[in-house]
């Protein structure tokens, strides 16, 4: 892994662990899983300190057993890797630097063959130094038709709920997922991608129309589905609900929006809300859905890329929407997504620690 990218992924996901000890040091983490689930992680410490991390391994975030450790490093080594053993279970990852400081993490990706953009909530740090709890809350692409395999794979990280974010014509659950899962449905129409895949193969596509759609679809989620993000909003206060992963089409747009706005509620920064946002175009296979794409124009392929990519200036189109509409984040909460102040401190104990 390159210098640049583990400055980027230390940008991408942030745990940082602070007290009232103003000498306390930031410690910033990241994990990244190979395909074959062996983990690589990587620390910073600001300003450096010496002596060992001791590192815990866990099927359940919330558990770590001090007979679990795996490895135990000098704190400047800055990285270790670990071997998976079980491909059956996720791994969460507690790390113990110089048996005072504490912290988290767990690759942001979830490895499903079936499913697409699958990534955990978790490790994100809020402006008040609290942190999105890992394996609780997830977001993906579409959940169709899986294998036996994949089946056992999310019940063993113990996903209880689906919200489907699909409309119909999209496609819907399959009849064993709903038995395995309970499944919401709560469509939000902004148009069929399907058809527009359809449509892209004409001649006469142009990107720069594709991209002022995407535009005015990413305002239409704050001007048209408020009702439906209400919904959603209303099935994460319900405890029982979780594990929940949150899924649409691809991942990025409807999904990407109800990500946002759930990760501005809980305090997390915008910069953090773009980044995790934009990893919908590291996370999801454009090609996958579009294969036909490489015998059409240039033009053609790069309206595609604007209907699948995630853009910093959608979500952002969302958020002016919002303020245009609400006048205040605070306002959208409160009037359009009718959270109230005990609702979204009942949200924020559920998904933080």
């Amino acid at each position: 892994m390159t210098t640049n990218r583990f400055i980027l992924m230390l940008l991408l996901f942030p745990l940082l662990w602070s007290s009232c000890d103003k000498n306390e040091p930031v410690i910033n983490s990241s994990c990244d899983e190979n395909n074959l689930g062996n983990s690589l992680l990587r620390w910073e410490i600001m300003p450096e300190i010496e002596g060992t991390v001791k590192i815990y391994t866990s099927k359940n975030p919330e558990h770590f057993d001090l007979n679990s450790l795996v490895a135990e490093v000098p704190i400047n080594r800055n990285f270790k890797r670990i071997i998976r053993h079980n491909p059956d279970f996720r791994n969460y990852y507690q790390l113990v630097f110089d048996d005072r400081y504490v912290i988290k993490v767990a690759s942001r990706i979830v490895k499903v063959d079936g499913i697409q953009n699958f990534r955990d909530f978790g490790g994100y740090r809020t402006v008040h130094n609290k942190r999105v709890k890992w394996g609780i809350l997830f977001r993906s692409a579409a959940i169709s038709k899986l294998s036996s395999y994949e089946y056992n794979y999310l019940n063993n990280i113990g996903l209880k709920s689906i919200i489907d974010l699909r409309i119909p014509e999209e496609g819907n659950v399959s009849q064993k997922t709903a038995k395995e899962f309970i499944v919401y449905h709560i469509p939000i129409r902004v148009g069929n991608k399907s058809s527009y895949l359809k449509a892209f193969r004409s001649p006469n596509v142009l990107a720069s129309k594709v991209k002022k759609e995407m535009l005015l679809i990413n305002k239409k989620l704050v001007l048209h589905q408020t009702l439906e993000y209400r919904k959603l909003m209303h099935k994460l206060l319900d405890r029982s609900n979780y594990p929940l992963v949150i899924s649409s089409f691809s991942g990025k747009g409807r999904c990407g929006f109800a990500s946002a706005i759930i990760l501005k509620i809980l305090g997390v920064s915008k910069d953090v809300i773009i980044e995790d946002y934009l990893l919908s175009n590291v996370y999801f296979n454009i090609p996958s859905v579009s294969r036909y794409a490489y015998n059409l124009s240039v033009e053609n392929q790069r309206a595609i890329t604007y209907l699948f990519s995630a853009r910093e200036e959608y979500i952002d189109a969302c958020f002016k929407e919002i303020l245009q509409s609400y006048g205040t984040f605070n306002n959208y909460v409160e009037n359009g997504l009718q959270l109230n102040k005990a609702d979204v401190a009942r949200l924020k104990k559920i998904l933080l620690e």
